[in-house]
């Protein structure tokens, strides 16, 4: 830890005084009820879709046992994290058949002859397995699979769009001009100013949003349909090309996108530590404020 850097000075704090550090950040903002939702929610907008969906790689684990070994190998396969779909977990499928094979003079063979081609009754399982999780399946169901060599075959599968993501695609219950749009957040989120860029004559009713650091969601915002696109630390080349678009932008800085996430947080936390039994406060720190200030001449 390089105590002399600011994130090392804060670490070392909470070591010397026991306590634990968890941080949340784009787990957070791509999440259901997470950091975008929150601020749609404080910016009224409505009828919400990931801006950048997350896609999920994973596999069909394909695995082949003999008949008596078929609950031995399921159990195993049920305590991993295999055939997980949606709000289902332990999915599979299992079907029968005849496998055949001939050993070779020095194999080992669970059952059957070397040298000769045999035929067993065996089960064919078939299960879904995220691609962090596959060898790990695998190597759990060796332990317990009787084969010398386990047969099993991996099936890589088109990535899936979920519901999740960064950002928010949504709408506003009524088109609204440019500016009113900007004088709107900033009552809404009690902001004193925030930067536009486009037509002021732009009509605004599907919204595109990112709370943090937008800037590299541009190509997602040009490519959604939306009219405006809403985050903070945006660049002086992001409100040329919108500029030149046809399109808005609005500015509201890093920080007041994120902030209001914090209290419904904390009312989470609060609530979810109650009913799991514990006694505690849960309180947002009124320490980190924005840390730009204006100045005026």
């Amino acid at each position: 830890i390089e105590l002399s850097s600011p994130q090392g000075q804060i670490l070392a704090l909470a070591i010397k005084h026991g306590l634990a550090i968890f941080s949340a950040h784009t787990n957070l903002d791509s999440a259901q009820g997470g950091v975008n939702d929150i601020l749609c929610q404080k910016l009224g907008v409505i009828n919400l879709k990931p801006l950048q969906k997350r896609a999920v790689k994973s596999y069909k684990l394909v695995l082949y046992a003999p008949i008596e070994a078929e609950a031995l190998v399921c159990t195993a396969l049920q305590q991993t994290a295999a055939g997980h779909i949606g709000n289902y977990t332990c999915c599979s499928f299992r079907y029968k058949g005849q496998g055949t094979f001939r050993p070779e003079d020095h194999a080992k063979p669970y059952n059957g002859s070397p040298g000769q081609l045999n035929e067993v009754p065996e089960v064919c399982i078939e299960t879904i397995v995220a691609a962090g999780c596959l060898m790990d399946v695998i190597k759990t169901i060796k332990k317990v699979h009787p084969y010398q060599t386990m047969a099993y075959d991996v099936y890589p599968l088109e990535p899936m769009d979920i519901d999740t993501g960064l950002g928010r695609i949504g709408e506003l219950e009524e088109a609204v001009r440019l500016p009113d749009l900007g004088r709107r957040i900033c009552e809404n989120l009690k902001l004193k100013n925030v930067r536009i860029a486009g037509c002021s004559e732009l009509e605004i009713r599907r919204v595109a949003i990112c709370s943090g650091s937008g800037s590299g969601m541009m190509r997602n915002f040009f490519a959604s349909g939306a009219d405006v696109f809403i985050s903070g630390d945006l660049h002086y080349h992001d409100a040329r090309d919108v500029e030149a678009a046809g399109l808005g932008l609005i500015d509201i800085g890093h920080f007041a996108s994120e902030h209001p996430v914090l209290k419904v947080l904390a009312a989470k936390l609060s609530h979810d530590l109650t009913l799991a039994g514990f006694k505690a406060d849960v309180e947002v720190t009124t320490l980190e404020e924005e840390p730009f200030t204006l100045v005026q001449r």
